[in-house]
C-alpha cells in the first residue's frame, strides 16, 4: 500500500518536492518528537509535552497531498452529530487498533473506513506527534495520492470531503490568530490559536496545529 518512492516519473511539483525533502529524515523510531505550537504559552506547551502523554492512546491521521497541477490537501468535515469535535475540519484518522501492524497501517485503514480512500499512497514521511486534549497522541502520516481517487463516505463519521491548496496552507499570511476559552474553565487565560477560512469552513484546532508543524518543517528546508 505504501512505499518511500515516487508514484511515477512525471515532473514533481516544486511544493511537493519541498515537503518530500523536509520530511526525508523523519521516521517512527522512539522517542518521537512532540509538536510544539509557537502560539501557545510555554506553560501549556510544557504541560502537553510532559509525562502526561505516556498515558495517551496512540492514533494516526493521513495527510493526503493530491498530485494536481497545483497540489491540494484532502480534508474532511466531521459529522455534526458526533460526541467529540462535531462539525470540525480534520484529517482522516483515528485510534490505533490491535490489528494495525504499524501507525501507517492505522492511518490507511482509517482512510478506507471513513471516506473509502483505497489508493496507492506515496509516503513522504511523518510530522511530529501531536497530543490532543482528548488524550490521544496522533502521528500524522504525510503522503501523495493520485487525483483520480474515488470515495465512499461513511456518513456516520464524515459530513464532507474537500481539498485546499497546499500553497495556501503553507502560507503564514493566510492564517488568523484567534483566542478561545478553556473548555469547562472560563477563569483560565484564553488560549491563542490559528485559523484559516476556506469556502465557508474553518480549519483550526489539532488540524491547524499539524499543518503548522508541516509549515515549520518546510520553512526550515527552504
Amino acid at each position: 500500500k505504501h512505499m518511500l518512492h515516487r508514484i511515477d516519473s512525471s515532473p514533481e511539483h516544486p511544493l511537493i518536492t519541498q515537503v518530500r525533502m523536509a520530511l526525508r529524515d523523519t521516521n517512527l523510531n522512539a522517542p518521537r518528537p512532540i509538536a510544539t505550537l509557537p502560539e501557545l504559552p510555554e506553560s501549556v506547551t510544557k504541560m502537553i509535552t510532559g509525562g502526561i502523554t505516556k498515558t495517551f492512546r496512540e492514533a494516526a491521521v493521513l495527510v493526503p497531498i493530491v498530485r494536481r497541477e497545483e497540489p491540494t490537501v484532502l480534508l474532511t468535515r466531521r459529522a455534526d452529530h458526533l460526541a467529540k469535535h462535531a462539525g470540525q475540519v480534520s484529517f482522516v484518522g483515528g485510534g490505533r487498533d490491535a490489528e494495525d501492524e504499524t501507525i501507517v497501517s492505522c492511518a490507511l485503514r482509517e482512510a478506507r473506513e471513513e471516506i473509502g480512500l483505497d489508493v496507492h499512497v506515496d509516503i513522504l514521511g511523518y510530522l511530529d506527534d501531536f497530543p490532543t486534549f482528548t488524550r490521544y497522541v496522533v502521528t500524522p502520516v504525510v503522503g501523495v495520492i493520485s487525483p483520480n481517487y474515488a470515495l465512499s463516505i461513511d456518513a456516520g463519521e464524515v459530513a464532507d470531503v474537500f481539498e485546499v491548496p497546499l500553497a495556501m496552507l503553507l502560507d503564514e499570511t493566510q492564517w488568523t490568530r484567534k483566542w478561545r476559552e478553556w473548555i469547562g474553565n472560563e477563569t483560565l487565560p484564553k488560549l491563542p490559536y490559528l485559523a484559516l477560512e476556506w469556502e465557508g469552513r474553518t480549519i483550526w484546532g489539532a488540524t491547524a496545529g499539524m499543518i503548522g508543524n508541516l509549515r515549520q518543517k518546510v520553512k526550515l528546508e527552504r
